[in-house]
C-alpha cells in the first residue's frame, strides 16, 4: 500500500487556520516567520510519514483529494510534479521581477542577498532554468527527492526564502530527478482554490 499525504504549514498569522488537511504550526524556530513554515514544506521527507507526499501552500485549497491528485498529476516513473510560473518563463526573468518589485518594500540586506544570489547563479548554474511555482508540490520520498529537498533547505539559507529561486537553479543540479510540469495557473485552476493574501 503507498502512503499518500497531503499537508502544509502555517506560522506567523500568514493564513488562517484550517482543518481540511495536515497542518504543521511551528513558531518561533526562526528570525523570519516565514521559515518556521518553510521548513516543513522543503524538507517533506523529514517531517511527512509517507512514500508521496503533496505540499500545499496556506492559502491553496485543493478540489481534489490526494489520491486524486497524484493520479492526476504524478505520472509513472515521475519524482516530482509543479506547476509551471503562469508569468515568467526563466530564473533570470523572476530575478529581474524581484529587483523591481521587492525592492519597495524589502530591506537593503535582503535585496543585496538576492543580487548575490543572482551573481551566484549565474557564475554557477543556468540563469535562463525554467521558472516554476512551488505553491503545490508533489514528490515520491525516494533517495534523489532526500537529496534535493537537502540541498534545496541549504540554498534557502544561504540566500533568501524566495524558494521558487533555488528550486529552478537546483534542478540543474539533479539531472536524475524527473519532473512533471504543470501548465495553467493555480489561481484559477478548477481543481484549486486561491485564497489572496495581498
Amino acid at each position: 500500500m503507498i502512503r499518500k499525504k497531503i499537508y502544509s504549514a502555517i506560522s506567523g498569522g500568514y493564513e488562517a487556520p484550517r482543518e481540511d488537511i495536515k497542518v504543521f504550526t511551528g513558531e518561533n524556530q526562526f528570525v523570519q516567520p516565514v521559515m518556521d513554515a518553510k521548513i516543513y514544506k522543503v524538507l517533506s521527507h523529514l517531517y511527512v510519514d509517507a512514500d508521496i507526499s503533496v505540499w500545499v501552500d496556506g492559502n491553496i485549497f485543493p478540489k481534489l483529494s490526494v489520491h486524486e491528485l497524484i493520479d492526476k498529476y504524478l505520472p509513472s516513473g515521475v519524482d516530482m510534479a509543479v506547476f509551471q510560473h503562469p508569468y515568467r518563463n526563466h530564473l533570470f526573468e523572476e530575478f529581474q521581477a524581484l529587483k523591481y518589485v521587492e525592492r519597495l518594500r524589502r530591506s537593503p540586506k535582503f535585496m543585496a542577498n538576492i543580487h548575490r544570489q543572482e551573481q551566484h547563479y549565474k557564475a554557477n548554474g543556468n540563469i535562463f532554468a525554467p521558472m516554476f511555482e512551488c505553491g503545490f508540490l508533489i514528490r515520491r520520498h525516494n533517495i534523489d527527492v532526500e537529496e534535493f529537498n537537502n540541498a534545496w533547505w541549504a540554498e534557502i539559507c544561504r540566500w533568501t526564502e524566495r524558494d521558487q529561486l533555488s528550486f529552478s537553479y537546483l534542478l540543474g543540479k539533479f539531472p536524475d530527478i524527473k519532473l512533471a510540469a504543470i501548465p495553467g495557473n493555480i489561481r484559477n485552476h478548477p481543481d484549486f482554490t486561491y485564497t489572496n493574501l495581498h
